[in-house]
């Protein structure tokens, strides 16, 4: 965790396993500090850490975040395999394809996905369901 006069400004959940670092989760204050890159700095000093320690592999994990691609060599593309087992899951199939259309189109156009952000965030207690 990354402190800025004694408040918490950057933190990460990491998991290493095999001489892998694996970066799950990051965050940071959006407050008064972040005009100051609190969770660039956190990362630089989270990849000093796994390479002082003798990682082989720091993995970003699953995302498309912007600053993954500023420190990758590698870009592993997935792919979704949807399968039914029976004449329910075919229902279910058939379905899923629109939604992972629908999903992928919000978070790929900046205004949608800011525009869902914020009801998802203002809608409080009856929060909506976050594209998977």
């Amino acid at each position: 965790m990354l402190t800025v006069g004694g408040a918490p400004a950057a933190a990460n959940l990491g998991l290493t396993y095999r001489g892998c670092f694996y970066h799950l989760l990051a965050s940071y204050d959006d407050g008064e500090v972040a005009r100051y890159g609190p969770g660039a700095t956190h990362l630089n000093d989270l990849l000093q850490v796994a390479l002082a320690r003798g990682f082989k592999i720091f993995d970003f994990t699953i995302g498309d975040e912007r600053y993954k691609r500023d420190w990758c060599d590698t870009e592993l593309k997935l792919f979704d395999f949807i399968a039914a087992a029976n004449w329910r899951g075919q229902l279910v199939a058939a379905a899923m394809p629109a939604k992972q259309q629908r999903k992928r189109f919000i978070k790929q156009t900046p205004v949608l996905r800011s525009r869902y952000s914020a009801v998802r965030s203002s809608a409080g207690p009856w929060r909506l369901k976050e594209p998977d």
